[in-house]
């Protein structure tokens, strides 16, 4: 047999395997998506291999699409590092952005969370000249606030 013939003999073989593993592939970076706990870096090099393997089975992305689908997949305290990123026209491999994301998630994990404390005056429970069966609240009035704690807004 010749080379072309054996190399047909092996698509007809073989080539619905490959078929099914490139939707699998395929399937597995769509449904990434990295968890709020979860480090960056076993995440963009689960997201590499999976480029590799779409590589090998003949559907390269390059790198344009590879870096925009890892920055698609990342959790929103990445939100200001992509924007950064698209800002300044970086042209960077997938290495190198694993190397820039390890970076910012030192800086994001070592960021407090902000809190934030909101106090607002309610309106006198009591009107001067109003009914004057009501007993007065002690203290001053119309100083009684609501407080409401809200976590991670900033």
């Amino acid at each position: 047999m010749e080379a072309y013939d054996i190399i047909i003999q092996l698509k007809a073989m073989f080539g619905k395997a490959a078929r099914v593993e490139r939707f699998e592939t395929v399937t597995a970076i769509l449904e990434s998506r990295q968890k709020d706990d979860e480090p960056i870096g076993p995440h963009v090099l689960r997201m590499i291999r999976l480029f590799e393997n779409l590589e090998s089975l003949g559907v390269p992305l390059g790198n344009e699409l590879a870096t925009d689908i890892i920055l698609y997949t990342l959790h929103k305290g990445y939100a200001n590092f992509v924007v950064n990123y698209h800002m300044n026209s970086m042209d960077k491999t997938v290495h190198e952005l694993l190397g820039m994301l390890k970076t910012t998630e030192k800086s994001i994990k070592g960021e407090p969370k902000k809190n934030v404390l909101m106090v607002q005056k309610k309106k006198n429970a009591f009107k001067k000249g109003g009914n004057k069966n009501k007993k007065k609240a002690s203290g001053k009035q119309g100083q009684v606030g609501n407080l409401i704690h809200l976590k991670g807004i900033l």
